[in-house]
């Protein structure tokens, strides 16, 4: 880790903490440690049961897009994908899904520009749903056009961007035709490295539309609805029984979080999005911060935790790993 990532990581811990900090101090540390206390254990033990099965779920959606998979196990993938989720905890960045593409191209036979691109797919989807799930929650609850714009904006592109995939893998050599026309502006070194990525990203798509397209979208399907309902669960362990919409809109607030890179883990950041949403919801209470945090150290502690057992079961070091990615991917 170089000393620009490093103090970016610093930085990053920094801001996540006061703002945790101010959280907390806002509603006094003696009702939120009191809030902490009331949560239903039984309610926490189904959440965190459907973050276990998700994780599944993950690794067989993600073993659905190679070919020939059906000879392999779904450790391995499971493997990369947690030990990516530690990753993502640690390192700047969210260098996660690189560290994953590393460690699953040298436990299988897959080559990295395979591997690379069917996280791309993976990517995609999820970025579908959650533009799916925005036009839902949009049309559900009063907000300011602009917001409204933006979502039919971004939910519209994302559908144009799908046909348009669909239609190109169907026709691989104009696609191929049109990346050299588009990226001839860059340096021939680029083009080398992004051309195997994208054929092997164009064969992922074909996968995916293919027989198996059912298959990878009732996954898909069933990732996001155990997410949603692990978010119900941890709500209702602290007394807010939230409806489906309601859940939606918590839950696309802390997918917004994610997109703060330089701070690791979101610390803060998620915590301050679901007191924001909940706020905007008509829902009160120091108990909506309890919430988010029990929430969150679960997905962070599971994911840490199962991810360094891997590591270790893999006889890697993740910082090593996370360089010699980065070697690999200049190279």
């Amino acid at each position: 880790m170089n000393m620009k990532n490093f103090f970016l990581k610093i930085l990053g811990l920094l801001i996540g903490f006061t703002i945790l900090f101010w959280l907390i101090t806002t509603i006094g540390t003696r009702e939120f440690l009191e809030n902490m206390s009331t949560a239903k254990i039984s309610d926490v033990i189904c959440a965190l049961t459907l973050v276990l099965f998700g994780i599944y779920l993950r690794a067989l959606r993600w073993k659905s897009l190679f070919l020939n998979e059906e000879q392999m196990g779904v450790y391995p993938f499971f493997s990369a994908i947690m030990i990516g989720a530690l990753a993502n905890n640690i390192l700047p960045a969210r260098g996660g899904d690189l560290v994953r593409v590393y460690i699953l191209g040298n436990n299988t036979s897959f080559s990295k520009s395979n591997i690379l691109a069917t996280v791309l797919i993976e990517r995609l989807s999820d970025l579908l749903l959650v533009c799916f799930m925005s036009l839902l929650v949009v049309s559900a609850f009063p907000m300011q056009q602009w917001i409204q714009n933006v979502a039919m904006f971004v939910g519209g592109g994302s559908l144009v961007g799908l046909v348009v995939l669909m239609v190109l893998s169907n026709n691989p050599n104009s696609f191929f035709g049109l990346f050299l026309k588009l990226f001839n502006v860059f340096p021939k070194w680029i083009r080398i490295f992004l051309q195997p990525i994208i054929r092997d990203f164009m064969q992922g798509i074909k996968v995916v539309i293919s027989k198996r397209s059912v298959v990878f979208i009732i996954l898909t399907i069933l990732i996001w609805g155990f997410e949603i309902t692990t978010l119900w669960f941890f709500a209702k362990s602290f007394g807010f029984v939230l409806s489906f919409c309601e859940s939606l809109f918590v839950m696309i607030h802390a997918v917004l979080s994610c997109f703060v890179p330089f701070v690791p883990a979101q610390i803060g950041v998620w915590e301050l999005s679901i007191q924001s949403s909940m706020t905007f919801l008509g829902y009160e209470g120091s108990a909506i911060l309890a919430f988010a945090l029990a929430w969150h150290f679960t997905l962070v502690f599971v994911g840490s935790f199962i991810g360094a057992v891997c590591l270790f079961l893999n006889g890697n070091s993740l910082f090593m790993t996370y360089t010699t990615a980065q070697e690999e991917l200049k190279s």
